[in-house]
């Protein structure tokens, strides 16, 4: 047995007759093998056993067609023609999967998704279509949920090819005509929105799509040379949304590749040397020492691209599970962290005290140990990933926080969700502050409003220091005509030096606060605003943003505010610690607690439930972080702002709920890690019932 890893997990005490392993969880522990030894039905029906490596307990079940991403969830073949069962794969319990099929067609099932709650089907002309043993042309796909609601294709006449482990994205294929030239279409069928796009069309087999990921990004198998009918070397390549592709494995003739269900890896095993391991967003290639050998090697990879397991059968023995060799993926074996390009959903409506008609919810996405530099967004999961940044982060290994007003999935599998994607591999912690009902607040699907980049690859500032970029946004692109107040993502980049930048509403005179602050040149960082909207003279409906220094300026637009929910002001310094302003030694000893009065103070409203606040601090002793909370509650084990070095100077928005009682009744406390300055500008406040504060609550982090 070959490891790879320190994690390496040792084979069951009692080996197993086997001829293939099929799947495998996240963490290698338990794994899907296939065998035809005990099977009733040999010819027809191989049998497949569960095997839990650590404890060598296995199950015995009939061929599972496909199984969920964790193998807890399988859809089962009972008999020979065909019979489907929903099994529960810890405990064998069983439920039909229901005749959905139109009139005179059975179910042939595809894919499940990654919970299992879900089934790809396609509907073919004889019992036997169900089993999966033959395959005639499917007439339609349908997905059907464990709960017997069935969503049907818009083209009818789509063969079903792959579902997303989330079920949002279908792949689906046509072919027009008959014979190996026939031309063939492939489709995305978007099912949080109803609609297909066509993603390829190709004649004879020259493009194979064969799986597509949450995203919808689709990997393929293309011929390079040879027409995929009569032979040829194929590459295999990742096309994501918007057109980037991802050159996974070069032409070659012969090969076994298997993704992972999350389709962040793809493991490629070439016939004669060892496995790579290739990251399917940035192409990047790790050469495992899991070795396969002999004409019946099988290779699966776990549900999120950690695990990675292979059979290589002896010649002329019976192949058996102390053949399989298993490893984790390098590089993924000490933490749980995030993988690039991975989606995580995070479930927040009816979690905790946010209720189930939560419209969006205050966050503090918090990243830590990333790979490389790089971005975090984030999104309602019924819609498509946006182009558009969240978190900013410019070297491994740093820890960046910041604000996120988010708007939560109405509907699809992830309804009452928050998705969140790097870039770049990272642990990241997600904090709910409070959330939205009703009309008052209207999320958006973020979207760029303005950028002063130049190609967006230029690294000079084109906002010289000083400058003012007006941005309208009133009845642009979603924002309502009648919009007070809108949440922006502001991006400085391409820093001349170190300053900061003051976002305001353009009838109202520049004030002296700050919103996104940077200490270096050629800095990334980004902020939460949520800015009043000018009222009246010639920018009426924009919002001003200027750079203290020379920088570019990248604002994303992520809901707005309407209505007397909310009132907004022109940024108003509230306290600073600092002496003078320019000492170098913060005021504000580790562990201490800075009270900061705001309700009917300097136009916040005597009844105002929750403040806006931009919390800046300066003049770090050391790493750390900043908790903000309301102060008749327990200080939360949460963060708003992190630092990581001494001397730095770090700017977050926060949506504070106010404490409603006690000796400091009216006031938000604002606790140091470590020394420090603290510096709060607010920006306006809440009341009523449109925004519900909480004391700040972890719901998700990826360290465990």
């Amino acid at each position: 047995m070959v490891s790879v890893g320190a994690a390496a997990v040792t084979p069951p005490p009692n080996p197993v007759s086997v001829n293939r392993v099929t799947a495998t969880d996240a963490s290698g522990r338990y794994v899907l093998a296939r065998t035809d030894s005990t099977s009733p039905f040999p010819a027809l029906m191989p049998q497949e056993i569960r095997i839990d490596r650590l404890t060598g307990a296995t199950q015995s079940f009939n061929r599972i067609v496909t199984a969920s991403g964790d193998l807890t969830s399988g859809i089962v073949v009972s008999d020979r023609f065909g019979a489907l069962a929903w099994t529960d794969l810890t405990t064998g319990a069983t439920v039909p999967v229901p005749p959905v099929a139109p009139a005179g067609l059975f179910v042939r099932p595809v894919q499940l998704s990654g919970d299992g709650q879900l089934l790809l089907t396609g509907f073919g002309t004889s019992p036997q279509d169900e089993g999966g043993f033959v395959s005639p042309a499917l007439l339609g796909a349908a997905v059907v949920a464990k709960n017997g609601a069935v969503d049907v294709a818009p083209l009818a006449d789509a063969l079903p090819i792959d579902m997303s482990p989330n079920g949002r994205w279908v792949l689906l294929q046509t072919i027009v005509g008959a014979g190996s030239s026939a031309p063939v279409t492939y489709h995305r069928w978007d099912r949080a929105t109803g609609t297909t796009s066509i993603h390829a069309t190709t004649s004879n087999a020259r493009r194979s799509a064969f799986w597509i990921g949450d995203q919808g990004q689709v990997i393929e198998r293309e011929f390079v040379t040879g027409d995929g009918v009569n032979g040829g070397s194929a590459r295999l390549v990742a096309r994501h949304p918007g057109g980037r592709v991802v050159e996974l494995v070069a032409a070659a003739a012969t090969g076994l590749s298997e993704a992972s269900a999350d389709g962040t890896l793809l493991a490629y095993y070439d016939g004669v040397g060892s496995v790579a391991v290739i990251d399917t967003f940035t192409g990047e290639r790790t050469v495992s020492t899991l070795v396969l050998s002999g004409p019946n090697a099988s290779l699966a990879v776990g549900s999120s691209g950690r695990a990675l397991v292979g059979l290589s059968a002896r010649p002329g023995l019976a192949p058996t599970t102390a053949d399989t060799i298993f490893g984790l993926v390098p590089g993924r074996s000490a933490v749980p962290r995030i993988a690039a390009g991975e989606t995580v959903t995070v479930p927040v409506a009816g979690v905790r005290g946010v209720p189930v008609d939560a419209s969006a919810v205050v966050l503090n996405v918090t990243v830590t140990n990333p790979a490389a530099a790089g971005f975090v967004t984030v999104w309602p999961c019924d819609q498509a990933r946006p182009d558009a940044s969240n978190v900013n982060f410019t070297a491994p290994g740093a820890t960046v926080a910041n604000a996120v007003v988010a708007k939560v999935a109405v509907s699809g599998p992830s309804a009452g969700s928050v998705c969140f994607s790097s870039i770049a591999a990272t642990d990241l912690i997600v904090d709910v502050q409070g959330y939205f009902t009703g009309a008052g607040y209207s999320g958006l699907t973020p979207d760029r409003f303005a950028d002063t980049r130049n190609g967006e690859v230029d690294a000079v500032g084109n906002v010289g220091a000083g400058g003012v970029v007006t941005v309208p946004v009133r009845d642009v692109r979603g924002v309502a005509a009648d919009a007070s107040a809108v949440v922006l993502n502001v991006t400085v980049t391409n820093t001349a030096g170190p300053g900061f930048v003051t976002v305001w509403p353009c009838d109202q005179v520049r004030p002296d606060a700050s919103n996104v602050n940077f200490t270096v040149s050629g800095a990334t960082v980004a902020n939460a605003v949520i800015a009043k909207v000018a009222e009246s003279g010639p920018s009426a409906g924009a919002v001003c943003l200027s750079p203290s220094t020379g920088a570019d300026v990248i604002v994303d637009v992520q809901g707005y505010v309407t209505g007397s929910a909310y009132t907004g002001l022109t940024p108003d310094r509230f306290a600073d610690t600092r002496n003078g302003e320019v000492d170098a030694v913060g005021n504000v000893g580790a562990g201490g607690v800075v009270t900061v009065p705001v309700r009917g103070v300097r136009g916040v409203a005597a009844d105002a439930s929750a403040v806006v606040l931009n919390v800046t601090v300066t003049n770090t002793a050391g790493p750390g972080f900043v908790t903000v909370w309301p102060c008749d509650q327990v200080r939360p084990d949460a963060s708003n702002v992190n630092f990581t070095v001494s001397g730095a100077t770090v700017a977050n928005a926060v949506i504070a709920k106010v404490a409603a009682s006690g000796p400091s009744a009216g006031a938000v406390c604002l606790y140091t890690s470590t020394g420090a300055d603290l510096i709060v500008d607010v920006q306006g406040s809440f009341t009523g019932a449109a925004y519900a504060g909480i004391t700040p609550d972890r719901f998700f982090d990826s360290r465990g």
